[in-house]
């Protein structure tokens, strides 16, 4: 049984490539409405990949401020306030203003997780 995956339609993630999971996952997922980033790094300018990817579809975008990195060339390269930026550019991806959590506690995918399952699985069902 020799079974070949056709994999042209995904992106060469060999270790020479630098992808971001988060990205491709924004990418892949059609119908992605809430992603909340804690305990990851994630890089500003894959921040707003992500929020251009997604826009409005994307209806949660929750990141607390210690998972957001900023590459030191994006750093050298802006002559504004990176953070200033970068909440510029994810809003106008998101079609809505957008900032960064303060503080894990206020993420509310960890204080409402019920109301926001069952809000995702009303949408999921949508259809079938």
């Amino acid at each position: 049984m020799n079974d070949v995956i056709d994999m042209s339609g995904f992106p060469d993630l060999s270790d020479n490539r630098t992808e971001d999971p988060l990205v491709l996952l924004a990418w892949r997922c059609t119908r992605l409405s809430l992603l909340a980033i804690h305990g990851y790094t994630v890089w500003a300018h894959n921040l707003i990949a992500i929020a251009r990817l997604r826009g409005s579809d994307l209806k949660v975008l929750e990141v607390t401020e210690e998972s957001i990195d900023f590459d030191n060339g994006e750093l050298a390269d802006q002559d504004v306030d990176p953070v200033h930026n970068l909440i510029e550019q994810v809003s106008l991806g998101l079609g809505r203003p957008w900032h960064a959590v303060m503080d894990i506690e206020l993420l509310s995918v960890f204080t409402e997780p019920t109301r926001h399952f069952y809000r995702e699985m009303q949408s999921f069902s949508e259809g079938i």
